[in-house]
């Protein structure tokens, strides 16, 4: 069983902010239009407590429509990536978007994912590419969190180099779209995960400036909850905070500070490719114009198949 991910350097769109600093350029995950919902899922969790699965379930269906050929038999796909988690369990509490890459991928087992009360059928499910990655740390490589917590630990001690919470988590999730792949981000003091499918960047500065999110529930950002919504980002106390209006629709400057980006959870970007470009940081923006002819080339032959 064969599985070929889409090599070519940029899989994406990329437009230069008009009224913006010239230095700025947007990016969008393989074949996303920001005005278009059917070129993107975004999976609404309803009352249930699984905003991390929802956002996953976003990632990972994306992944499959735009990064494999060859899907494995009897692979769920689309919004069926979600309902096939929500067949695991009675009920659910929280989780981690990676812990569900990896369990649908292969070699590791969903009580690993979080949640209680399995139902009864849940050791047929998941584990649908294990023929492909073939053990625990293949899946880890590709299915695993950018983060700002064991990325200091993990960056310090292999590359000699300190985790920067603003820049090298731009550099990340830049990398990320620049594969033309979705991520889902944590923001903890929300307690709450949501998917991102492109981002502005100042690559003066190498920092975003603005991403490009959807909301299962609406909970951080109301006007996210139904479509991609961009949202401002700004530096505060040394972190990528997500600014603007709050659920309740309360603008609340002070609340800024604690709506930061916490963790990115990656599916299809290796560990130490992704690292790698982090320490190279975002290429000068005359490499632009050479990316954007590919981006177009790329965008055409990705494959999507929606279902």
């Amino acid at each position: 069983m064969s599985m070929r991910k889409i090599l070519l350097p940029l899989t994406l769109t990329i437009s230069f902010a008009a009224t913006a600093n010239a230095a700025d350029v947007t990016l969008f995950a393989a074949g996303v239009d920001p005005n278009d919902s059917t070129s993107y899922y975004n999976i609404n969790q309803g009352w249930d407590p699984t905003c991390w699965a929802a956002s996953g379930s976003n990632v990972i269906a994306h992944w499959q429509d735009h990064h494999v050929e060859n899907l494995p038999a009897g692979t769920p796909t689309g919004t069926n990536v979600y309902n096939t988690f929500l067949s695991v369990y009675y009920k659910q509490s929280g989780g981690f978007p990676e812990t569900l890459y990896q369990w649908w991928l292969g070699h590791h087992a969903a009580a690993a994912m979080g949640g209680y009360s399995f139902q009864p059928n849940y050791e047929s499910l998941g584990g649908y590419y294990k023929d492909v990655y073939t053990s625990a740390d293949a899946v880890k490589e590709i299915a695993w969190t950018y983060t700002d917590l064991m990325g200091d630990y993990q960056i310090e001690m292999q590359n000699q180099k300190t985790l920067n919470y603003t820049t090298d988590l731009s550099s990340a999730i830049y990398y990320a779209l620049s594969n033309g792949h979705a991520m889902a981000i944590n923001v903890p003091n929300d307690q709450h995960a949501l998917t991102i499918y492109g981002a502005t960047f100042d690559v003066g500065t190498n920092l975003i400036t603005s991403v490009y999110l959807c909301d299962s529930s609406g909970y951080s950002f109301a006007s996210a909850e139904d479509k991609i919504t961009q949202i401002s980002v700004g530096v505060r106390n040394e972190r990528l905070c997500l600014l603007g209006y709050t659920s309740y629709g309360e603008y609340a400057e002070s609340y800024d500070n604690q709506k930061y980006i916490m963790d990115v959870y990656f599916l299809g970007n290796d560990v130490t490719s992704t690292k790698n470009f982090v320490l190279a940081g975002i290429p000068e923006p005359s490499a632009f114009g050479l990316f954007a002819g590919i981006g177009v080339l790329a965008l055409a032959v990705s494959r999507r198949r929606r279902r």
